[in-house]
């Protein structure tokens, strides 16, 4: 059953208003301050996530790695995304890659980057200097993964107090065909470059984007702990490359494979609850360790 916006909010929590002295109108201007959205907007999914008041992330830098630039398909071979770079552990690998997309074609690039601008926002009303990978692209596709100007680059020169690596998934059989009944997200950690910072972040991510009614941890890999929606990989060149003392995970977010999964994450309601669970896990992080 389709629900508004304002049926699925948890009234004694969000926001820290108080159920019994809370009305509608007061909740309503607090969600059109906090995330720039209607509080009318269709979702299909519930969230129970909740930030503290505005301002609880002034003076932190928070790094967004929005994964797979649209464009990139558009540039192949070793003068664009086939270009060599360093893996972060001894190798080379591909500069970047295409990423998926849905079967009607919305790429997991776009989804990326509108879950990576919607948490912008979130994330600035909490009062953090938000940078993105994306911003100041001399290209239209990339940025590479490692090397000048790349997305590692940029987040260890920033150094940020947590940085989040967006993504979506396409899921495979054994045999490489396409799985269109594979489901769940998945929270990568460098198995290579170990992180307990990063480990914390993941949990607290975790946790929230259960909270979110309609989703689970992906049924298609293995994982450290199913329960967790922990993958654990040392393949991952930019975790493998950066300070091991900055909070950064990869989230795939879905299977975009699964018809009706990639409905959901096309979904700007659902969208907007994803980059308010992500920014909630951000936030806990650096006020509450």
């Amino acid at each position: 059953m389709r629900q508004t916006a304002r049926n699925v909010l948890t009234v004694g929590a969000v926001f820290g208003v108080v159920a019994a002295a809370a009305n509608w109108e007061t909740i309503d201007a607090e969600l059109e301050k906090r995330f720039n959205t209607n509080a009318e907007t269709e979702s299909t999914t519930t969230s129970t996530t909740t930030l503290q008041a505005a301002g609880s992330l002034t003076g932190s830098v928070v790094v967004l790695d929005p994964g797979h630039h649209p464009n990139n398909a558009s540039h192949p071979g070793p003068d664009g995304i086939g270009a060599q770079v360093s893996d972060g552990r001894g190798g080379m690998k591909d500069c970047n890659k295409t990423g998926t997309a849905s079967e009607d074609g919305y790429s997991e690039g776009q989804f990326n980057l509108d879950v990576a601008a919607k948490l912008t926002t979130a994330l600035t009303n909490l009062g953090a200097t938000v940078i993105s990978t994306a911003d100041g692209n001399p290209n239209d596709y990339g940025p590479c993964l490692t090397g000048p100007n790349s997305r590692a680059e940029i987040i260890s020169r920033n150094h940020p107090a947590a940085a989040v690596s967006i993504h979506a998934d396409g899921a495979k059989h054994p045999d490489g065909s396409i799985d269109t009944e594979a489901s769940g997200f998945h929270i990568i950690v460098s198995g290579y470059n170990e992180s307990a910072p990063s480990r914390a972040l993941a949990q607290k991510l975790n946790t929230n984007l259960l909270a979110i009614g309609g989703v689970q941890c992906s049924d298609y890999i293995p994982l450290e702990d199913p329960a967790s929606c922990l993958d654990i990989r040392d393949d991952l060149a930019v975790p493998n490359t950066i300070d091991a003392a900055i909070p950064l995970v990869t989230l795939e977010s879905g299977n975009m494979k699964n018809p009706s999964e990639a409905a959901r994450l096309a979904d700007p309601a659902f969208q907007q609850q994803w980059a308010e669970a992500i920014a909630g896990a951000i936030e806990a992080q650096l006020t509450q360790g």
